[in-house]
C-alpha cells in the first residue's frame, strides 16, 4: 500500500495480512505484507474509515512486485532486502536450505 499510494519503497515494519480474513488460508495469493497502519486500515470495520479494499491491496502488491522485478546487482542493500521481502518464494528457499544441509 505504501508503494502504491506514495511510491514509498523503503523498508517498513508490518504484518502479513490474510486478504480473505481467514488466518488458516496461507496461499500466496491470499497474503500481503502491509505496514502496521495499512494493516489496521485493511482490517478496520468502522464506518469512520473508508478501509482498504482487497482489490486495491492486490493491485498495489502487483505494482510493487513489478517495481522490484527490475532489481539488479547494482541496486543497494535496502533495495535487495525489499525485493527479497516481497518476491522471494519462501518454500523454495526452505527446500534449498534442506538440500544444502
Amino acid at each position: 500500500m505504501c508503494y502504491g499510494l506514495n511510491r514509498d519503497d523503503s523498508i517498513k515494519k508490518g504484518q502479513i495480512a490474510h486478504l480473505d480474513g481467514n488466518r488458516d488460508n496461507n496461499e500466496p495469493a491470499n497474503l500481503a505484507f502491509l505496514c502496521f497502519d495499512h494493516h489496521e486500515e485493511y482490517d478496520s470495520t468502522t464506518s469512520q474509515s473508508k478501509g482498504l479494499q482487497r482489490a486495491e491491496v492486490e493491485q498495489y502488491r502487483e505494482e510493487l512486485q513489478r517495481h522490484f522485478g527490475s532489481w539488479s546487482l547494482n541496486s543497494g542493500r535496502e533495495a535487495l532486502l525489499n525485493f527479497l521481502a516481497f518476491v522471494a518464494d519462501l518454500d523454495a528457499v526452505a527446500e534449498a536450505v534442506v538440500m544444502i544441509t
